[in-house]
């Protein structure tokens, strides 16, 4: 007896703009538990990899048929997924709203409108928690999905994350007049003028700081160099580390910040 054959028909994959380099977000994907029970009685399978989750049903299923039963019998109106972070950084790079503790959830209500796309966007809205076991909750009505599979396609929903921005904030520890030093690049990003400022540890610095919120990226977009009345001293300053970034209210306005400390 042959072996039934899988074809895909739904595939959710994060986007998130913080991994330029092709990598995807070390986000995992896992159905909830009554989503798993719902796999195991139809034979549905899924496949998951980072930021990415695949389901398959077998091709002697009736897929259109099966989730238009389900729907009638009030059986279950929607496929549901939890994500959970692998990166210790996530909320770092991240851009989240306050409080600390928020869940964001991605649901394809408000998307019938675009099932002839090849993939669909999905957008969070925030919602305020005191403590979760996941950062996230993926919500995909049935009535979308067979409305896609009606078409003859596999469907495909992109939830959309957004990267954190942060003001870039270099303090140069050097015997250098500070009036001598400028940070220059090739980009449109520009730093304010050079400000004397005492550091925690009581040492000098001579500070600039960019006058644009900077995307944090695993690829650093900008580069930046340190010159000393004109002449090049370092061809590229070092980027932020994930680690560093801290909130500050500037005129009340919460700001992240990214500081940047130069021996020279």
């Amino acid at each position: 007896m042959s072996q039934p054959r899988y074809n895909p028909f739904l595939t959710i994959e994060i986007d998130h703009p913080y991994f330029n380099g092709g990598n995807k977000a070390p986000i995992s994907i896992s159905p909830t538990i009554k989503t798993t029970h719902f796999f195991s009685r139809y034979g549905l399978l899924m496949k998951q990899a980072q930021g990415t989750i695949v389901l398959f049903a077998p091709s002697t299923v009736p897929l259109v048929g099966l989730f238009e039963k389900v729907v009638h019998d009030v059986e279950m109106h929607s496929l549901d997924f939890e994500m959970r972070p692998e990166d210790p950084f996530y909320s770092n790079y991240t851009n989240l709203p306050k409080p600390s503790y928020v869940c964001s959830i991605y649901s394809t209500a408000r998307t019938l409108d675009q099932i002839e796309h090849e993939s669909i966007d999905l957008f969070p809205e925030f919602k305020a928690v005191q403590s979760f076991d996941s950062i996230g909750k993926i919500h995909i009505e049935l009535i979308v999905l067979i409305r896609i599979l009606k078409t003859n396609k596999a469907a495909k929903f992109i939830p959309k994350m957004e990267a954190r921005s942060t003001l870039w904030q270099y303090n140069i520890i050097t015997r250098i007049a500070f009036n001598e030093l400028a940070i220059v690049s090739d980009s449109d990003v520009q730093f304010s003028e050079p400000t004397e400022v005492l550091l925690q540890d009581g040492v000098k610095a001579c500070q600039f700081a960019s006058k644009v919120l900077i995307p944090c990226r695993a690829i650093p977009e900008y580069s930046f160099r340190l010159s000393q009345n004109g002449s090049l001293v370092i061809n590229e300053l070092p980027s932020p580390s994930l680690g560093s970034i801290e909130i500050r209210l500037l005129d009340s306005v919460p700001i992240a910040y990214s500081p940047i400390f130069v021996y020279l």
